[in-house]
């Protein structure tokens, strides 16, 4: 396996670790991926409050229990939990707070970070982990019964964060995307979100593309969405914007999810 791909399977492992982690009680407030320049290894870094109740050897047993339940390869050796009050760690959280990606690259230079010097990094947005995993409870929820709901990183022919999720019925398919920003997406959101899932028509070419977008869309968006055309071809053949921000959203996206299904 290339560099690249390698990277791409931590990064991908490093989110669901995270998402876990998060869900089950740890209070992570960044997670980093950092290339520990000295050893050539890649190292998931999760900062966390000083006051946090869970001690450090919790939080490695718990991370252990969750490697082991999805199956990662990402070994608890490259896990390593340090206080959110390092140097550093504030200015890269800001950074990934204000990124337009679910994870952003962030420029290290060789700096010192839990005790080594990195020269790369992969920063999380934690906002948008939370919800990427309440949209996927939520599709798990209120998805057709005849439907196979999966995440696009544990599929065997995908690689990278092109889109997060997928149903497929056999017949039919429709790609989900999940974003998560206090502004409603514009229309240049879109057409971001929309050039960057080439992917999607190598392997799904006739199905649509839903955006879930925590605070909905603006009018230049959804005027953008209603005049949408593929081009260049390998762009989704069709847009679904979905705001979905709470349970009162369910009967919104169940009924698009229905809609492209049929």
């Amino acid at each position: 396996m290339g560099e690249e791909a390698m990277v791409t399977q931590d990064l991908a492992e490093g989110a669901r670790l995270v998402s876990y982690l998060d869900a089950t009680g740890s209070s992570i407030s960044v997670a980093i991926l950092a290339h520990d320049a000295s050893l050539d290894l890649w190292r998931l870094v999760l900062a966390v409050p000083r006051s946090s109740p869970q001690s450090r050897t919790a939080l490695y047993e718990q991370a252990q229990a969750a490697i082991s339940a999805l199956g990662l390869s990402l070994s608890l050796s490259r896990v390593t939990r340090i206080f959110d009050t390092e140097p550093l760690v504030g200015t890269i959280r800001a950074l990934a707070d204000v990124g337009f990606s679910d994870v952003v690259e962030i420029p290290l230079g060789g700096v010192d970070l839990a005790g080594a010097a990195v020269d790369r990094g992969y920063a999380y947005r934690m906002s948008a982990i939370r919800y990427e995993e309440a949209v996927f409870s939520t599709l798990q929820r209120v998805q057709p019964s005849d439907a196979v709901l999966r995440r696009a990183d544990a599929l065997p022919f995908l690689g990278g964060f092109d889109f997060d999720f997928v149903l497929d019925n056999g017949t039919r398919a429709v790609v989900v995307e999940a974003k998560s920003f206090k502004q409603p997406l514009t229309a240049k959101d879109v057409q971001r979100i929309s050039a960057e899932t080439g992917d999607i028509t190598r392997y799904y070419p006739h199905a649509p593309l839903m955006i879930a977008a925590e605070s909905g869309f603006t009018q230049d968006a959804r005027d953008w969405v209603s005049g949408y055309s593929p081009q260049p071809a390998q762009q989704p053949r069709t847009i679904i914007p979905v705001k979905w921000g709470s349970a009162d959203d369910d009967q919104a996206l169940s009924s698009a999810l229905s809609s492209a299904m049929s």
